[in-house]
Order: structure tokens, then C-alpha cells, then sequence
């Protein structure tokens, strides 16, 4: 409302338009639908509104999509960067890297975030008890050292379930979580700029991109659990296999060492078909995940604007979070042995 009281704008059209990023005629357009011409007219003089008249406006924002705020002002760090500085020097297992598209907080101010992951290696944070998990807080290039409880970043990784990547001990997880939020105005706590105040927006950012990183190590993690597997049960077949091939060498009256031979070109085969069928389907569920948070990204990335978020993204991020559980390797290493087993008796 104050600034309608100064523009130079002669009716409401020509105000929006000229004073709001991303508000174009056809947009003017749809306010003037949800709103109704009998309850504000476009062509009425800006100067004139009344408190009523620009909350209904305030309102129509708010359902209406727009394209994402302009980002010329914002200067992330860089993935590049990221990667030859901080990673490099931790040297870890797994890690990956993120930057999100802009968007914006508090009725219109833009801001970007950057998020990576490392783990394993001399990622963490070295304790008496091990490997702590370490969060790296930035804001416009500049790190934040104090007041980690209450900063908006700290705030979003806890609100984050790492378990539903594999982490079931996130505090004591070899991990480092890098996070940067770039903006022309960073919400500080105060004066002192050391933690960033806990915005709604400024938090479903942070979580989104941690989340999306989260899912990139599931997959690793998930990987590596199945190579495990693998390993543990062609093991256990070869181990049986020797029994197996005396005991059918006794039966027969053949050769121990040709029946081994052909039983472990048997097991091998089986293993490397089971291998083929796994990679056949992963691409297949890639495939789906992809098309599901395309058609995510398309209908939240406009009504992520100068006025805030829509809702539609984070519920794709949760049904794709829940499409790659997480199992105990042991658990699922005991339960294949006893039906190798069974097979081979």
C-alpha cells in the first residue's frame, strides 16, 4: 500500500506491472478474474487503494503462478568451486553437489542455495567417540561461526529424516553438509550476522535441496549395500558348492573336480543374469523418477515466485523418497544365506 501511494503509475494495471518483477499484462489479467472487476477495477487510480482493496490483491498473488524471480544480483559459489576447495581437501567416498534455481522469501526478495554432501573419508567432524556429522554454514560466500542452534540451515538439516537415506545414526555419521545461501538481503538473526533467521521459505529451500542430495546417496549407499549382498551370498554359494560336488561325485561315480567346475560356471552365470535383470529395472525406476520430478519441477517451478512457493514440490519429494527403502546388508545377508541353503540341500 505504500507504494502505491507514490508510483507514477495513472490505474492499478500500469502499477503492478511496472512495480512487481515478473507481473506481466496477462497475469493482470488473471488478478483481475480472481478478484472481480466489482470489487477493484484495474483502471482505478493506484493512489486511491484501499487497505481491503490490496489485501484481496495480496491474495491473488498467492494463487497465482510466476515465473521465478531474476537472479542477476545473486552470486552462488559455483559447483567447480565447491568441489576443488572444500571436497577436495576431505577427500571423501561419496559426495555431490547441488544448486538450486533461484527463488524468492518475504513477498519477493530472491535468494539461491547451494548444497553439498561428502561422506566417508576425513568428512565429519573428529571426536573423542569418532566421526561426527559436520554442517558447514555460508551465507554469500562468507562462513557463519556462532549461533549454529538457532541459524535456519542448522534448523533444516535436522528437519530432514536421514534415515530414509540410509543413515540411521545421523549424528554419528562420517558425513559433511555444506550449505550456502546466497541473497541481496540474507535474513539475519542480528546485528552480528553469525545465523540466518528460520523463514518458512528460506527453510523449504534448504530442506529441498538437502533432500534431493539425500536421495543421490541413497542410491550410492543402496549400491554399495548390494555389492555387499552379492559378494556375501556368491561366497556362501562357492563355500557350498564344494560339499556339493563331493557329495554328488560320490553319488555318480564322477569326476569331484569337472563337477565343481561346471557347478561354479552355474553360480556365476546365475549371478551375473541376476545382475543384468537388477540394472534393467533400476533404469527402468530411473526412467519413472525422472518423468514424476519433471512433471514436479514444471508445476512448482513458476508458482515458486516473488511472492513465495507452491506446494506441489515437496510431495513429490516425499513419494520419491519412499521408493528406495533402505535394509540392514546383515539382516538381508542372513535371511539369503538360509535359503541358499535350503537350494543347495
Amino acid at each position: 500500500i505504500n507504494m502505491s501511494k507514490v508510483t507514477k503509475a495513472q490505474n492499478v494495471n500500469s502499477f503492478l506491472v511496472t512495480s512487481f518483477s515478473r507481473v506481466s499484462n496477462a497475469k493482470t489479467k488473471e488478478i483481475q478474474a480472481l478478484i472481480g472487476i466489482e470489487n477493484l477495477n484495474m483502471k482505478k487510480n493506484p493512489r486511491k487503494l484501499t487497505w481491503v482493496e490490496c489485501e484481496m490483491l495480496a491474495k491473488a498473488f498467492e494463487q497465482i503462478k510466476f515465473l521465478a524471480p531474476p537472479s542477476e544480483g545473486l552470486l552462488p559459489i559455483g559447483e567447480e568451486h565447491i568441489r576443488n576447495s572444500v571436497l577436495s581437501i576431505l577427500d571423501p567416498e561419496f559426495d555431490a553437489i547441488l544448486t538450486r534455481n533461484p527463488r524468492a522469501y518475504s513477498g519477493g526478495i530472491p535468494f539461491q542455495v547451494e548444497v553439498a554432501v561428502a561422506h566417508g573419508g576425513a568428512a565429519g567432524r573428529s571426536s573423542g567417540e569418532g566421526r561426527k556429522v559436520e554442517i558447514m554454514r555460508f551465507a554469500n560466500r562468507a562462513p557463519l561461526l556462532f549461533d549454529a542452534g538457532g541459524c535456519a540451515i542448522t534448523k533444516a538439516v535436522n528437519e530432514v529424516d536421514w534415515k530414509r537415506y540410509g543413515l540411521k545414526d545421523f549424528d554419528n555419521s562420517a558425513m559433511t553438509i555444506f550449505v550456502n545461501v546466497v541473497s541481496t538481503h540474507i535474513p539475519y538473526t542480528s546485528a552480528g550476522k553469525q545465523s540466518i533467521s528460520d523463514d518458512a521459505d528460506v527453510i523449504k529451500e534448504i530442506k529441498m535441496g538437502l533432500m534431493e542430495v539425500g536421495r543421490k546417496f541413497q542410491i550410492y549407499y543402496s549400491n554399495k549395500r548390494k555389492a555387499f549382498e552379492k559378494e556375501a551370498r556368491r561366497q556362501i554359494l562357492l563355500k557350498y558348492s564344494t560339499e556339493l560336488a563331493k557329495g554328488l561325485a560320490d553319488l555318480t561315480a564322477g569326476d569331484e573336480k569337472k563337477i565343481l567346475t561346471e557347478l561354479t560356471t552355474l553360480i556365476e552365470e546365475k549371478l551375473k543374469l541376476e545382475s543384468e535383470l537388477e540394472v534393467l529395472d533400476e533404469e527402468e525406476e530411473d526412467e519413472t523418477a525422472s518423468v514424476e520430478e519433471f512433471g514436479s519441477e514444471g508445476e512448482s517451478g513458476e508458482s515458486e515466485n516473488n511472492l513465495g512457493e507452491g506446494k506441489s514440490g515437496s510431495g513429490e519429494v516425499e513419494m520419491s523418497q519412499e521408493k528406495l527403502p533402505i535394509n540392514d546388508p546383515e539382516e538381508t545377508t542372513d535371511e539369503k544365506i538360509s535359503s541358499n541353503e535350503t537350494l543347495l540341500k
